[in-house]
């Protein structure tokens, strides 16, 4: 995913490295950039859970890596609850403006 917003793609790179928090990248995004992020994190999501999966039918599992897929997995789902509650107030606000 391209963007026209250097700072924009500066953030989701940050966010995907985990160096800040899902509040610091979506502080500053508009409307279509928080979209465009929620896009991107049900993607991120769906492929953790196929991680979990792909873990879980192996004959002997490896325990901690089945933990870190779903710790990473569990991860997403907050930023993306935290982005989809940013996105709510942002149309909220942009409906009474």
């Amino acid at each position: 995913m391209q963007t026209e917003n250097p700072s924009f793609d500066r953030l989701c790179r940050l966010g995907a490295d985990e160096e800040v928090s899902a509040v610091a990248v979506t502080k500053h995004l508009g409307i279509n950039a928080i979209s465009s992020r929620i896009e991107a994190l049900h993607k991120r999501h769906q492929e953790a859970d196929l991680q979990v999966q792909a873990e879980q039918v192996r004959l002997r599992p490896n325990t901690l890596i089945l933990k870190g897929y779903k710790r990473r997995k569990l991860q997403l789902k907050d930023e993306l609850v935290h982005c989809e509650g940013r996105l709510k107030t942002l149309l909220a606000g942009a409906a009474m403006a």
